[in-house]
């Protein structure tokens, strides 16, 4: 009887109290997820699989579709103003190969990247400093392929680093935002994890303005979604 009971509780366990086992095990049942699969690289889809369980806070729908559409640019130069605990950053190099020259820019740098990588460059500073924006100049290699813009949500914050990092991409880049959907507090003034501040209310303005795209896993949820536009 022990036997059987512990035959029975073990996966209840494993399963149920595991949330990266419960994703893995949506990711291959869900009809919708399989779907989503079909429209973004293998590579991506299991990269942005990897960013987020390493803390980046990304839906794998949303990211899996930036990871797709960088590898599309094959870029040179990759700029990412906000790291947080540098999931999404750290990933990057396994997307598009060493020879891509990556830049994190933060306020704090987080420390499992202060020691120096081929190829991974800090930037440690307030984005909206020109001092910053200077030092980043001298540390390009070429100009800005993709730009992520995952820093200060809000309004001011976030039209600030837009405004003063976008004309260093070069025609053909592009400039990615995240956290471009509303959150539940935005709308509702309700409690929730989700943070996306005033960045939808930015992505609204801008959006119409370039040729764009976005990436919001489904409609109504609570915050996240990325947002692309093209510098033609």
């Amino acid at each position: 009887m022990n036997f059987i009971k512990r035959c029975l509780v073990w996966p209840h366990n494993y399963l149920f109290r595991n949330q990266t086992t419960l994703r893995h095990l949506d990711n291959l049942l869900n009809p919708v997820r399989w779907g989503h699969r079909r429209r973004v690289s293998p590579v991506a889809w299991k990269l942005a699989e990897k960013a987020i369980d390493t803390g980046a806070l990304h839906k794998q729908f949303e990211l899996s579709h930036l990871f797709s559409l960088v590898e599309g640019v094959k870029p040179k130069v990759i700029v990412e103003i906000g790291l947080d605990v540098g999931g999404t950053f750290g990933t990057w190099h396994h997307l598009v190969g060493n020879q891509c020259q990556i830049i994190g820019l933060d306020i704090k740098i987080p420390d499992q990247f202060k020691t120096p990588t081929p190829n991974h460059f800090m930037l440690e500073g307030d984005s909206h400093s020109e001092t910053t924006l200077g030092s980043l100049k001298k540390m390009m290699s070429a100009p800005i392929d993709v730009l992520f813009i995952d820093g200060d949500h809000s309004f001011n914050g976030v039209k600030m680093d837009f405004d003063m990092y976008s004309h260093l991409v070069r025609k053909g880049g592009i400039v990615a935002f995240h956290d471009i959907n509303p959150d539940k507090h935005e709308l509702f003034g309700q409690t929730t994890n989700a943070d996306s501040g005033k960045v939808y209310k930015f992505w609204e303005q801008i959006k119409g303005q370039f040729r764009s795209e976005e990436f919001i896993e489904k409609s109504g949820q609570d915050g996240y979604g990325i947002g692309v536009v093209f510098i033609d």
